[in-house]
């Protein structure tokens, strides 16, 4: 969670620039936001880019945003969550939630930020 919230703060919560650049490393947001910001296209030109210049035959999964927004209902702001499929939670809520902690530090097994941090 430290990480994707790290993450967060550097896209300037972008969501879908976020998740790509979970995916790909945070080189894709400086990489993006020089190019207009998140797209498929500009994901599938960094993808290329990055796997000629590491000699492999792709890098990172293009629809990673595709595969993890696929869990968000946007009609009603809830995703449920895999297994019985029987919970939900609100997203923008978990979101303005994680916000209010961006810069906060983290403390492996810190239970409350009133402690110094939390995990």
């Amino acid at each position: 969670m430290k990480d994707f919230a790290e993450v967060m703060k550097q896209a300037k919560g972008d969501v879908n620039l976020a998740l790509q650049s979970y995916n790909f490393g945070d080189g894709f947001i400086g990489y993006a936001l020089e190019r207009g910001g998140y797209s498929k296209e500009v994901a599938t030109q960094f993808s290329y880019r990055m796997a000629a210049r590491e000699g492999w035959s792709r890098y990172g999964d293009v629809n990673y945003v595709d595969h993890v927004m696929q869990y968000y209902n946007g009609g009603n702001g809830s995703v449920v969550v895999m297994g019985d499929g029987s919970q939900s939670f609100d997203v923008e809520e978990v979101h303005n939630i994680m916000k209010q902690y961006l810069g906060r530090p983290y403390v492996w097994g810190g239970r409350t930020p009133a402690a110094g941090g939390f995990d």
